[in-house]
Parts: structure tokens; sequence; C-alpha cells
């Protein structure tokens, strides 16, 4: 596969974004953190910001499993407090809960910051370095949350910065996941003249083999829907006439990614998304044979007859992660 044919979107989630004053460097969160200063103008001052990063042990999971959430920051020498608040929602109600450090998941409607306060008291504490910190999890603050079939949705985890009134946010980051009721095999293949949709209810998995969008064929994939894939060959193939209709939201976004474990994820863990269409290109004749296809002579280009407006479909707000070949 070449670099004209292939849609390659690295995404790295290191987020310059909020996070929670858990501890100091060697101490576990809650009041043994600085005391505040109470400066009004932290916010105002120039310089540098913390860089955050929070993540889940997967991103797809399944009723009876567990998430674990940590978290990393990197003051980057910003020596001025804030407050920290964390809260999980759902991205299709747009539901919040909140999490402190004491009671873990709170009701719908119950606000406090991390550290258990209300928001008309909260408490600010300097901005920590910490690698890795157990928010939710084994030996963390809080346990594990379990997957229930109540939640199959799209979510995400939010860690904000706020000042310190607790009301004005400095800095957010966030971490999306899925909730499904399986993962599935993706079809090896979407023929002419039939469409084939892939649901957010589920994810799906590519192992090493690619999946064929034939000429006449259509793919529809809904709003957050998840496609894992492993191995140089797991690649979603359009051919000419065919058509991808892959419309996302901001908030569901629709994500192809690598199926290794979170943490352990790289460029080049799988092949990618390869369009192939009917419009002119600089090659004697007009088309030419796709790269990296071993049983199958792929083309692009529209040989003698381009045309100009050929339409492989739709692409909006859809991710790219971790995909690549030579």
């Amino acid at each position: 596969m070449t670099k004209r044919n292939v849609i390659l979107l690295f995404i790295a989630f290191a987020i310059v974004g909020a996070v929670p004053g858990l501890a100091e460097t060697a101490t576990r969160a809650k009041v043994d953190l600085a005391n505040p200063r109470f400066s009004f103008l932290s916010d105002l001052t120039p310089g540098t910001k913390p860089t955050t990063y929070l993540r889940t042990n997967s991103v797809v999971y399944r009723p009876g499993e567990s998430i674990t959430l940590l978290l990393s920051i990197d003051p980057n020498d910003h020596n001025f407090e804030k407050t920290f608040l964390l809260y999980l929602q759902n991205m299709q109600t747009g539901q919040i809960n909140y999490i402190n450090q004491d009671d873990g998941l709170l009701p719908v409607g119950t606000i406090t910051d991390y550290s258990g306060a209300s928001l008309d008291e909260v408490e600010a504490f300097q901005v920590p370095e910490i690698e890795d910190w157990v928010l939710i999890g084994e030996g963390g603050d809080n346990p594990a949350i379990s997957v229930t079939a109540e939640m199959v949705n799209n979510h995400q985890f939010v860690w904000e910065f706020r000042d310190v009134t607790g009301q004005r946010i400095f800095q957010r980051v966030n971490w999306g996941f899925a909730v499904v009721n399986e993962v599935q095999n993706m079809p090896g293949e979407v023929t002419s003249g039939n469409t084939v949709s892939l649901s957010s209810d589920n994810a799906y998995f590519m192992d090493n083999a690619a999946t064929f969008v034939r000429e006449g064929g259509e793919l529809v994939i809904e709003p957050g829907t998840y496609i894992l894939a492993q191995g140089q060959s797991a690649v979603l193939v359009v051919e000419r006439g065919g058509k991808i209709m892959a419309e996302g939201t901001p908030g569901r976004p629709i994500v192809m990614t690598s199926a290794q474990p979170v943490g352990q994820r790289f460029r080049a863990d799988w092949g990618g998304l390869v369009l192939n269409g009917r419009g002119p290109i600089n090659v004697p004749g007009g088309e030419a044979i796709s790269e990296g296809f071993e049983t199958e002579e792929i083309l692009y280009g529209g040989g003698e007859n381009p045309d100009e407006n050929d339409s492989s479909g739709t692409l909006r707000y859809l991710r790219v992660e971790f995909a690549g070949a030579e």
C-alpha cells in the first residue's frame, strides 16, 4: 500500500489537560498536599501548563468485564494550586456521574470534587507529578467498575483541573471507550448489490485478514462503532465502485484501532483503511495496482475514462489509529 491510496492517521493520546489532585510525588492524595494559596490570579498567569494522560485498560468492554482507570501528570513546573474533578459520562444520553476517592461513583445530580468536598467548599492542591496512578481498579482509590449490560453504549471519563473556587475549568482531559454486547468478526467481503451495517452495540475484529467492499457493495457504520484489528493483512478495502458510509459524531466517533492492549499499541499494528476510486491519476493508462495485496489485484484510478466526481462514500468523525504498512 502506498501513500496515495492509504489513509493513515496516527492519533497520540498524550493530551494536555485537566487532572485531579491525587497525591504528592510519593504521598497518596486527600488532604496531604500543600496548603492552597487561593490565588485567584493563578489561571491568568502565563507559563507552562500540566501535561496529562488519562486511560482505561481497554477501549472496548463486554458485560462482566472490569474497568480500570489510570492517570499520569507532568506538572511542567506549573506551581499554582488547582481543584480536581472526575466524572463518567454516557455519550448518548449525556448522563454524568461524578466520582470521588472516598465514595466512588456518585448518584446522578451529586457533585463533589475528587477529594469528596462539595463545590462550595472545594479543596485546592498543588498539581502532583504522578505516573499511572490508579483512580479506579485494584489497589487504587476506588475498586474497578464492573460492566453491566445496561452500560452498553459509548462513554468517556473526564478529569478536570479547575481554579481554586471549583467553578472555572482550567484544563480538561478525556478518554473514550465503548461497552458492547459482543465482539464479532468483520465480514470478509461486502458483495455487489448488498449493504452490510455495523452496529455500535457490538465491536468488530479483524484478525490479520482483509475486508473488501466490492464494486456495488456498501458498508454502513453507525456512530460510536469500534473496529479492532491486528496484523499487517488486516485492511479495510473499498474497491472502485464500492462505498463506505461511516458517519460518526463529535461525541461518538467511529474508531478503527489496534487490537493490542492499551499502552502496547503502536503504528503499523494493522494495515489500515484503503479507498480506491476512479479519479484521474498520473500513470500511463490511468489506473494502477494497489500495493500490499498478495492474493488479489486491486486497481485504483479511472483508466481511460476517469471520473473526477467519483465517490467512495463518506467519512465523518472517524479515527484510524495505529495503522500503516511498508
